[in-house]
């Protein structure tokens, strides 16, 4: 495999930076509801369906928490 080349890099480094910036827009109205997410995943290890689509529907039809 060959090495990239600067000016190759600076083209990863800036498209990596704008879906960074892209996924952190579309993640932050919704943190909170995230970290509750989290939370009830450390506890439960896993959810079943209708639990899921509950945490689902609450971002669709609630909008940014």
């Amino acid at each position: 495999m060959q090495a990239l080349s600067e000016a190759e890099r600076q083209r990863a480094r800036v498209r990596l930076e704008k879906a960074e910036r892209s996924a952190t827009g579309l993640l932050r109205p919704h943190i909170q509801l995230i970290k509750n997410l989290a939370d009830v995943l450390v506890r439960e290890r896993e959810l079943k369906e209708d639990a899921l689509e509950e945490w689902l529907a609450s971002i669709c039809s609630n909008g940014p928490s």
